[in-house]
C-alpha cells in the first residue's frame, strides 16, 4: 500500500495504518512522519561526475527500507529506476544514482523517496529535481 501524506493535509506525528479484510481487523503498523524529514540532492550536477548522491534525513526507526525511484524528464518515466537506500551509521539513509541507468542523459533528473515499513506499508512524500549538465 502507498499512501501520500499530502493527502493527510501534511501532518506530522503517528499514523496507524489498520488492514481489514472482509469486515474483520487482520493486522496494522505504525508510522512516524517526522517534520524535519528532507531529501539532500545537489542542484546541479556535471555529466562528467557520472553519478549523483541523495540523503535523507529526519527519517522514523521503523522504517525498514527505502528506495529511491529516479527518472529523467525527456521520453517521461521510461528509464525510472528503483535505487535501494542504504542505512548510514547516523539514522540517515543514502543511495548514488548513476547516469548510466538512464541512457547517459542530461537534464532534469527526478529523484523520490518510498520508505516502507516491516509490514510492506510505505510512504512517499519526498521528491527533488537535479540539473545534469553537459
Amino acid at each position: 500500500m502507498i499512501w501520500r501524506i499530502g493527502k493527510h493535509n501534511y501532518e506530522t506525528g503517528l499514523y496507524y495504518n489498520d488492514v481489514w479484510v472482509d469486515g474483520k481487523f487482520f493486522g496494522g503498523a505504525k508510522t512516524i512522519v517526522k517534520e524535519t524529514t528532507s531529501l539532500r540532492a545537489p542542484e546541479k550536477v556535471g555529466f562528467k561526475a557520472g553519478f549523483y548522491e541523495v540523503v535523507l534525513e529526519g527519517v522514523s526507526d521503523q522504517v525498514q527500507r527505502v528506495t529511491f525511484p529516479t527518472w529523467t524528464e525527456a521520453n517521461g518515466q521510461d528509464d525510472i529506476k528503483h535505487v535501494e537506500g542504504q542505512k548510514q551509521a547516523d539514522g540517515t539513509w543514502k543511495a548514488t544514482i548513476p547516469f548510466s541507468e538512464h541512457n547517459y542523459e542530461t537534464g532534469t533528473y527526478t529523484t523520490h523517496a518510498y520508505c516502507y515499513d516491516q509490514y510492506g506499508n510505505s510512504i512517499g512524500i519526498w521528491g527533488a529535481s537535479i540539473q545534469v549538465l553537459p
